[in-house]
């Protein structure tokens, strides 16, 4: 199957401007072509995207760097390199994101950075922890709490009367 999506013709940018989708038979994205080049994507035999890889990048753009992903055994993503670094990520036993960590690869000038993530007993996010912002802020980590309405702490455990 191909979509084609085509600015509008009163929208005042050319029609050149087109993005083309090309996809597998059961629906999952192989190639996407834009002004700026392609992008392809490979998956696994359990459907799980690979890889994405950039090429035929047109005149003034910069060639992304290609993407790869990994998978634990339960189908959960592992880690996810790219020109940035690589990304790990780690679960709960209920299957949700409590960290990802980035190893930032060399010559990015990027440092190594852990967000951690925590969770209600519903399964809804509760808190989100970042890094600094920036090696010489001497302020601690930002985190943040989800607020949850004072009916829906009593129904889930975490309220008094």
């Amino acid at each position: 199957m191909i979509c084609t999506l085509k600015p509008p013709s009163n929208h005042g940018r050319s029609q050149r401007e087109t993005t083309t989708t090309t996809y597998y038979s059961g629906g999952k994205i192989d190639v996407t072509t834009t002004p700026a080049g392609l992008s392809t994507d490979t998956y696994d035999a359990n459907g799980d995207l690979t890889s994405t890889t950039y090429s035929g990048t047109a005149s003034g753009y910069s060639t992304a760097p290609n993407v790869i992903y990994t998978y634990n055994a339960d189908g959960t993503k592992a880690t996810m390199t790219d020109g940035t670094g690589t990304t790990s990520y780690s679960y709960d036993f209920a299957g949700n994101v409590t960290q990802q960590s980035l190893t930032a690869a060399s010559g990015t000038g990027l440092s190594n950075r852990t967000t951690s993530y925590g969770y209600f007993s519903t399964g809804d996010l509760a808190t989100t922890s970042y890094p600094p912002m920036a090696a010489f802020l001497a302020r601690p980590s930002p985190t943040f709490t989800t607020a949850l309405a004072p009916w829906r702490q009593r129904l889930i455990g975490l309220g008094t009367r």
